[in-house]
């Protein structure tokens, strides 16, 4: 046979080959035109068949439902420290001066767990308004979680919620407080140690100044509760 023969010959035997043969079929469709990416243990190049919302945490953020993470953090950010009404009373004359106070609103607070090592008073003296006695500057909210300051300069003109709860429940909106309101109103019970009169307020009906200048009482039959605020060392 010449090599010319040969040659024709192979070329007949590579042509029946492919007549009966796909080679496409073997090892996977080389053009992929055929191949079913969804069916594969991987997703597809082009990603047409990744289910996002399918995986533990979707990278786009399709299968994270905002609304399951905790409000907590914001809440204790708006809630640095809690300010309530007194469960005790507290009456002037036997209340030993506003250390008296501040040793009542302590005492309560401590007691139940209420997030801060000291409360002070919302009593104010003829010579230091009660915001000046803060050592912090807030925010304020009610033990359930309601801001009521931001920051103690606006305390005396008013509030952002009433002040209605003590540690363990909700107080009468019409309940009388003792304040003082400020250092030159002169109705702080001599500061609070005489039975001569007091300003007192109402937390838990006003917002405005009333919440802690309401009206005069006499100090030495009105044990009435006091306001108490968590504050620093």
């Amino acid at each position: 046979m010449t090599g010319r023969a040969k040659i024709v010959a192979v070329c007949s035997v590579l042509s029946a080959l492919s007549a009966c043969f796909d080679f496409g079929s073997l090892g996977g469709n080389v053009t992929g035109e055929n191949a079913d990416s969804g069916n594969a243990d991987a997703a597809g190049v082009d990603g047409s068949t990744v289910d996002a919302g399918s995986r533990d945490g979707a990278v786009d953020g399709s299968a994270f439902d905002a609304s399951d993470a905790s409000d907590s953090s914001v809440a204790d950010a708006a809630c640095r420290y809690v300010v309530f009404v007194s469960a005790s009373n507290f009456l002037p004359v036997l209340g030993g001066g506003v250390d008296g106070g501040d040793i009542l609103c302590t005492t309560e607070g401590v007691e139940a767990d209420a997030g801060s090592p000291v409360y002070r008073a919302w009593l104010s003296t003829t010579s230091v308004p009660a915001a000046s006695r803060l050592k912090t500057d807030g925010p304020w909210c009610t033990p359930s979680g309601q801001v009521v300051a931001n920051n103690r300069s606006a305390l005396p003109a008013g509030i952002l919620h009433v002040i209605d709860e003590t540690l363990t429940g909700s107080v009468s909106p019409g309940v009388l407080v003792w304040t003082g309101k400020s250092s030159t109103d002169g109705g702080t019970c001599e500061n609070w140690s005489d039975a001569s009169t007091g300003v007192a307020g109402m937390p838990a009906m006003y917002t405005d100044a009333r919440w802690t200048d309401e009206e005069i009482h006499a100090c030495y039959a009105n044990p009435l509760p006091i306001v108490c605020f968590g504050d620093a060392p």
